[in-house]
């Protein structure tokens, strides 16, 4: 067997990569995670939107309330296409636009008047706000014209707004059965940010605006980016093409199943399916806990999406349903997928053991050789980081790509973002490494023939199954993960699953915790999102104490009482064909032909050919 240990000029060799890493990813990525800023926490928000309602004469405490952070997704896709990302950044500071904010809905169930309130969470200032009534609410119905002064004289007391500087975008009368609303909006004069395309030129315009309803102003915001529908269109093509590359890549997964069944089924007696199916069971078990968890410690944003015209009950009670059922199918996948690949590895890559779990369940996992390669998997995140920003570069200068700004506070809303983010770099790191490395390679190299050819076509198949991520264009998300995922292929195959594990955990845990980090936020947040980091390096140090022995059991040790009973009718059979005029190899083989184990038959000839029989 090959070590794949980590020699001192690897050490070397990769620090010095990871250092140039480093100050790529500083000069590329680091402006951008800065510009974040969350310095209103999810309490405050909350806080501003409870004491606004107040103001309005709004009893808030027989209202339920959901709270989740926002972003101006189609504002910061269409800035960052038309302007590029630096302009972007230029453009929302020149006109204090909110990117980012933490809506609160106050609502009551099977109840259709509510209300929702938008924070801004860079300045804690109310920018948006609705009143939803019933459509037979009778109200005062005024005239257009003092409507639209009171609509104005709202803004300017609320905003500061200078009419000088814009024009009227739109009125709009919407008559309901007992009273008239009029809608109001205006148009900045010196914002226009055109679009062009095929069919024609269009152009956005920054708008402030407000609804009248009687004698209250039923809803307003301040600074909103009136997107071209033709955009709009055009990204939705995209999204639905990313859509179609999404699942024609999952449906590969499927025949991956039906191979993996059929395999466990015909080999179920097998040393490599026995042997690990429990510890493929309980990491199937922990990652199926961990999603309910996810979903427990995101309810407010489940609660966010429930629509009042149905009992509370019935809406959580389908959500959970089909949350489990997904939990189980992923989750089972994995369980199959994963003692399958335990019986490839050994199969086509017998001198890379630790490419797999099995030999960490036949020796320890708390040795120095672990401990090292956990240090070296962060040395790898930081490489695959640089990586990353240097494909984001080509493609931003080459290609056009422009990325959404979703993906950086897409935890925020959470109860406990740290420990989102643990789930979610412990998800990903297990599921993926199993699927597309540990079985993806071995699978593909069996009937491909060829390791490199199995380590790129395996990283294609998990990078378009990346392509419904809000990356432009759309294919590209396929084209940056596929790439990654080809480097991800040679660590396992060179150093073995443990710095690959630990890598990718740290990968997917930085971009979901890095605005916590690099950006504005609160102590906590930062705090939170550093320890989680630091996790396996909590680990490594265990690792190191305890310094246990990584030798492996011999595989006697874990036969069970049918397997040792074929070992010795193997033994016997072999002591009488030793004088006989095949040889080992001959016999190995069309003993594995017939259906015996291949862990017992090369046990039996080791042991014969070495006179321990």
């Amino acid at each position: 067997m090959k070590t794949m240990k980590i020699s001192y000029r690897n050490w070397i060799l990769y620090a010095f990569v990871g250092l140039l890493s480093v100050f790529i990813w500083f000069r590329l990525t680091y402006p951008q995670l800065a510009f974040v800023d969350l310095s209103v926490d999810k309490d405050k928000a909350l806080k501003k939107a409870n004491e606004y309602l107040i103001s309005k004469g709004v009893d808030t405490g027989k209202y339920n309330k959901a709270i989740v952070l926002g972003h101006d997704f189609w504002v910061d896709r269409y800035l960052q296409k038309t302007l590029g990302s630096s302009k972007e950044e230029e453009f929302i500071k020149k006109y204090n636009y909110d990117l980012f904010y933490w809506s609160i809905r106050f609502f009551i169930e099977n109840q259709k008047e509510e209300y929702t309130v938008k924070i801004s969470s860079k300045s804690g200032e109310v920018v948006w706000f609705a009143h939803l009534i019933e459509d037979t609410e009778k109200r005062t119905t005024l005239e257009k014209e003092i409507a639209r002064q009171m609509a104005k004289d709202f803004l300017v007391q609320k905003f500061g707004i200078n009419f000088s500087e814009y024009d009227i975008h739109e009125e709009q009368a919407k008559k309901f059965q007992n009273r008239t609303d009029y809608v109001f909006s205006w148009e900045r004069k010196d914002v226009s940010i055109p679009w062009k395309d095929k069919t024609g030129d269009s152009v956005a315009k920054l708008l402030f605006g407000a609804t009248v309803s009687g004698n209250e102003i039923r809803s307003f915001y301040k600074n909103g980016l009136d997107i071209p529908e033709k955009f709009k269109r055009y990204v939705q093509r995209q999204l639905t093409f990313g859509d179609l590359l999404a699942k024609i890549s999952f449906l590969l997964l499927f025949f991956w199943i039906i191979w993996s069944v059929t395999n466990i089924i015909t080999r179920k007696n097998d040393v490599l399916i026995k042997r690990p199916w429990r510890l493929f069971l309980f990491i199937g078990i922990i990652l199926f806990i961990l999603q309910l968890l996810y979903s427990i410690n995101n309810f407010s944003e489940i609660l966010f999406q429930y629509p009042t015209s149905s009992s509370l009950v019935s809406f959580l009670g389908n959500t959970w349903i089909m949350l489990i059922m997904n939990a189980i199918f992923i989750n089972l996948l994995i369980v199959l997928l994963g003692i399958s690949s335990e019986y490839l590895r050994y199969e086509i890559y017998p001198d890379k053991k630790k490419s797999s779990f099995l030999y960490y369940l036949n020796s320890t996992i708390f040795s120095r050789d672990i401990a090292k390669s956990i240090l070296f998997g962060y040395l790898l995140f930081i490489i695959f980081l640089g990586l990353q920003s240097i494909l984001f570069c080509l493609g931003q200068k080459l290609l056009g790509v422009w990325v959404d700004k979703i993906k950086l506070t897409s935890l925020s809303s959470s109860y406990l973002p740290f420990l989102a983010a643990f789930i979610i770099g412990s998800q990903a790191s297990l599921r993926e490494e199993i699927i597309y490395r540990m079985f993806g390679i071995s699978w593909l190299k069996k009937y491909i023939g060829s390791s490199i050819l199995a380590i790129i076509i395996s990283s294609l198949i998990w990078g378009f199954g990346h392509s419904t991520y809000p990356v432009f264009p759309i294919w590209f998300r396929g084209i940056e993960v596929g790439i990654l995922g080809i480097f991800y292929g040679f660590i396992l195959l060179r150093y073995g699953i443990i710095p690959l594990l630990v890598a990718h955990y740290l990968f997917d845990v930085y971009w979901e915790s890095s605005a916590f980090i690099f950006g504005k936020s609160s102590a906590y947040l930062f705090i939170s999102s550093i320890t989680v980091l630091l996790i396996p390096l909590f680990f490594a140090i265990i690792a190191f104490i305890k310094n246990a022995s990584s030798e492996e059991r011999k595989i006697e040790s874990v036969l069970d009482i049918h397997q040792k009973y074929n070992l010795e009718v193997l033994l016997s059979f072999l002591s009488q064909k030793r004088k006989g005029e095949s040889s080992f190899d001959e016999i190995k083989n069309e003993l594995i032909s017939h259906g015996w184990d291949k862990v017992i038959v090369e046990l039996a000839i080791k042991k014969v050919s070495q006179n321990e029989y």
